[in-house]
């Protein structure tokens, strides 16, 4: 199987729409033919990662579960940090 995964930098400080402060930006990629129907996308904001997983519908592949397993995968990497 085969995927996608692109990190895009976002704006180093926080953005704000009609005065009001973006809480968060949620990316959202194509899935490419061939790479086994997964994207995922981090967009980092404001010190802060945001993650968008896009599956097709012959994707085994639970989302949710992926979108856990990377929360539970990040929490670990913050932990090792110094």
């Amino acid at each position: 199987a085969n995927t996608v995964v692109s990190n895009v930098p976002g704006p180093p400080g926080a953005v704000y729409v009609a005065g009001s402060r973006v809480e968060a930006l949620y990316p959202v990629g194509g899935v490419v033919e061939g790479f086994g129907g997964f994207t995922s996308i981090v967009f980092s904001y404001c010190g802060g990662l945001d993650l968008g997983i896009v599956t097709d519908r012959d994707t085994p592949a639970d989302p949710w579960r992926l979108a856990e397993l990377y929360k539970e995968s990040q929490k670990e990497l913050a932990a090792l940090a110094p």
